[in-house]
């Protein structure tokens, strides 16, 4: 099995891995795709290392600084310093700019020719760069325009493209033939002078000038033909845009959350934080277990063994996902049954809460260590290391979301979960 994942901040949002499903199943590929909540390209990496992963998309803000990391980029990616594809050759990390390649393929498939037309890029980022360098490359005359004059004139500078002062950007629009927007968002008082302009947004999430322009392209279509690029390298398959997009527009989102990882981890703190803040109902299933059975999980498994808690375990799991819109915490060893796994990721966006041992044992008690079976006091770090190692491709293969935690408090952790969730 294949372990893909897209790394970013904020990232939840990412519909990479729905795309990536799709030409999965369309070639019997055996591969798992996660998003990646990170906070530094270096926890990307501690992340990417952890769970053996194979290959992974980047998108902001880290697209500029993920090559500091890896052992060499192609040539794309260094002419525009930025790349959003990472690749494990032989223990080597490599990177690649595959957005170059998406946006000049949504051209193409809208039959559009920039060839010589002017055309204006709005933003400073790694989109951006890789937009620049896109158009240039199709023989367009490009402007770069942004908030941040001096990111604008330095990109300019290093691509070789015009610069426009943002102050200017409204009147720049009376000779400009195709608009690339590579910002969360742009100021609404310019959607009465795009009514002759070709819009293309970089991003999917609010396509807040569609009606106003004369053509409007959505970033689906970068993100689709970008998507399809990386499969290529990856997979070395073709596949048609066309298909990927009828396939990709039948995706139903999930209506119930749900917590997995180790033993304390946090999953039922931040997940009854999370539902309260949402409106929704909370369960915990190892709560649910022992209200079920009038005993502690400790005193199950001593007297009627492991096997048969297992069994009352999926029984709770089922019926806490099927009652639908519910926060569910799930035990830490649930996920090593398929039928759970499988349950889980089907009807739950799945957020796997991602510790280091040291973090976890900071927050053991006695208590905790008790009531749980599957602990040794003993020999707790070993323990704990040997659990995890047994469980992680299993944790894996469920996740929609890995997000690691830290020393900080609940509420914290569970606010930078919510954020992903916003974002989504």
């Amino acid at each position: 099995m294949k372990k893909l994942a897209v790394a970013g901040n904020p990232i939840a949002y990412s519909k990479s891995p729905e795309i990536f499903k799709v030409l999965c199943a369309a070639y019997f590929k055996d591969a798992v795709f996660v998003r990646i909540s990170a906070e530094s390209p270096e926890e990307i990496m501690s992340v990417v290392s952890k769970y053996g992963i194979t290959a992974f998309n980047v998108t902001s803000p880290f697209k500029e600084k993920m090559s500091l990391f890896l052992h060499d980029t192609d040539h794309i990616a260094k002419d525009t310093g930025s790349l959003n594809l990472v690749m494990n050759k032989n223990g080597k990390f490599y990177g690649f700019n595959t957005d170059v390649y998406g946006v000049q393929h949504s051209l193409m498939f809208n039959n559009i020719d920039v060839r010589e037309r002017k055309c204006l890029v709005i933003g400073a980022g790694g989109a951006a760069r890789s937009a620049v360098f896109a158009l240039k490359d199709l023989r367009a005359e490009v402007n770069i325009c942004n908030k941040t004059d001096e990111k604008a004139d330095k990109i300019s500078s290093e691509l070789g493209c015009g610069f426009i002062p943002y102050k200017d950007l409204k009147a720049s629009f009376s000779d400009t033939f195709l608009i690339i927007s590579a910002v969360p968002e742009v100021s609404a008082d310019i959607k009465d002078e795009l009514k002759n302009l070709i819009f293309f947004e970089a991003g999917y999430r609010n396509p807040q000038f569609k009606t106003f322009c004369r053509k409007y392209i959505d970033g689906t279509e970068w993100l689709i033909h970008q998507a399809i690029r990386n499969f290529e390298l990856i997979f070395d398959i073709k596949q048609e845009f066309k298909t990927v997009k009828e396939e990709f527009k039948k995706i139903k989102e999930k209506v119930n959350l749900a917590f997995i990882g180790p033993t304390c981890t946090g999953k039922t703190a931040i997940g009854k934080f999370v539902a309260a803040r949402f409106g929704m109902k909370f369960i915990d299933t190892d709560a649910e277990i022992e209200n079920r059975k009038g005993m502690k999980i400790t005193e199950i498994f001593k007297e009627y063994g492991e096997k048969y808690f297992r069994e009352i375990e999926s029984e709770v799991i089922a019926g806490s996902i099927l009652c639908g819109s519910s926060v569910v915490s799930i035990g830490a060893g649930a996920v090593e049954s398929e039928t759970n796994r499988n349950l889980i990721k089907d009807n739950c966006f799945t957020i796997l809460i991602d510790s280091d041992t040291d973090v976890i044992l900071s927050r053991l008690k006695d208590s905790d260590i008790n009531d749980r079976p599957m602990l040794d006091k003993r020999r707790l770090r070993e323990n704990l290391e040997e659990l995890f190692e047994r469980r992680k491709d299993c944790y894996f293969a469920t996740a929609d979301l890995v997000i690691c935690i830290g020393s900080g408090s609940v509420e914290e952790e569970a606010e930078n979960i919510i954020r992903e969730l916003n974002a989504r």
